[in-house]
């Protein structure tokens, strides 16, 4: 009894006693007190042990797994495997169960399904011919040429009978939406069924094809203003009120690149040769753009135009108009706060000005505290000119 008590108390036997006492402690706790979680995951079934010239039909992509580990516990999907094993088997319908491999710490619920239904047939090879889809709209003003290319023409299939009758086309997509010269590019070769759904499991060979496609540049229509080239000048103490063109507006066609850059069309130069009333005069209109082959653009009706300008004799007022402070708080002071204009043009419109047609503003936007000198910006309204700005400067002084 003594030597046992002895083996007892050395130190030596208590530290394992001790250290085997905290490991049973732990293996407790982390399995028989830590809260479990039940989690259903699908992961991806592979083939193994797969004849020569063999390939599978039928099987599922996936199978679902019911786990039950600790909830602290993290899995990845992609870390867990399935597979059917089908060594010796041949051609044929087979029923296999599905194995998973085991995780540590996880216990293994259920497998659904925990066996498939898969085919084994030979490999066999299917030919197609690659077609190309559109996808997208060309640009206005471009079309496709009347031939394409594809390098190479077609491409081959690998797979068990079952899958190769379903794979009916081989598609190469092509965007036109951003399209503007010829297309030269590379597409990747897609597999379709019969309604066009693309079959992800198929793999074309090669997987990419060269494709070529010619495109054209149609000719479009725009239409653009007429305006009068006014040279010279009328008789002293004249303006020109107003010129009517008519038509006032010209047909072009052409390519859209070289429509882009018109915006308008100008007559022959019009002198007006000291005028001092109204006077109507027919003038043909300016090409020289269009038949230096600068632009690739023709005038649909190439007719002369009528062109009145309408003449009166000019008048001038003066102004006194209000500044405003733009893009600051109301603690702006503008010295002086108004500004004093002599304003010019044709007489009936100056007699029918006001004050409220003109604005007079000051930018004091971004301004801090303290005195600055800022232009004036006087607009007046059309048809009218400024002949003088008494002030083109003022003092803004902000608070």
């Amino acid at each position: 009894m003594r030597r046992i008590l002895r083996a007892l108390t050395s130190n030596g036997n208590l530290k394992l006693l001790s250290l085997l006492l905290a490991l049973f402690l732990w293996v407790y706790v982390v399995t028989a007190e830590a809260p479990q979680l039940e989690r259903v995951l699908p992961i991806s079934v592979s083939v193994e042990n797969l004849g020569e010239g063999l390939a599978v039909a039928q099987l599922p992509p996936t199978v679902s797994v019911r786990l039950r580990t600790p909830v602290r516990m993290e899995i990845n999907p992609e870390n867990l495997t399935a597979w059917v094993d089908l060594k010796g088997l041949g051609e044929g319908s087979w029923t296999i169960p599905v194995s998973v491999k085991p995780i540590p710490g996880a216990t293994l619920m259920e497998t659904r399904p925990d066996s498939v239904n898969l085919l084994v047939e030979k490999v066999e090879t299917k030919t197609l011919t690659v077609e190309i889809v559109y996808f997208g709209q060309l640009p206005q003003g471009f079309t496709l040429g009347p031939s394409s290319t594809i390098e190479p023409a077609t491409v081959s299939l690998k797979g068990s009978r079952s899958e190769l009758q379903v794979a009916q086309r081989a598609v190469a997509p092509i965007n036109l939406s951003q399209v503007r010269s010829q297309i030269s590019q590379t597409a990747i070769v897609q597999v379709v069924d019969p309604e066009g759904i693309t079959l992800t499991g198929q793999q074309a060979e090669p997987s990419t094809v060269n494709v070529s496609i010619p495109i054209n540049l149609a000719s479009l229509f725009k239409t653009v203003p007429i305006k009068a080239d006014l040279r010279g000048a009328l008789a002293s103490g004249f303006l020109v009120k107003q010129v009517l063109v008519n038509p006032s507006i010209a047909t072009l066609e052409g390519t859209i690149d070289s429509l882009d850059r018109v915006s308008s069309l100008f007559t022959l130069p019009i002198p007006l040769n000291g005028q001092s009333t109204d006077f109507l005069t027919w003038s043909n209109l300016d090409l020289t753009e269009f038949t230096g082959g600068a632009l690739e653009v023709r005038l649909v009706d190439p007719g002369p135009v009528q062109v009145e300008i309408q003449v009166e004799r000019s008048g001038q007022a003066q102004f006194e108009i209000s500044i405003v402070a733009q893009g600051g708080s109301d603690g702006v002071r503008l010295v002086p706060p108004s500004v004093r204009i002599l304003a010019g043009g044709p007489q009936s419109v100056i007699d029918s000005l006001s004050v409220a047609d003109f604005t007079a503003t000051v930018q004091v936007g971004g301004l801090s505290p303290g005195s600055y000198m800022l232009w004036v910006k006087v607009q007046p309204p059309p048809g009218v000119f400024l002949t003088q700005v008494a002030t083109p400067t003022v003092e803004a002084r902000i608070e």
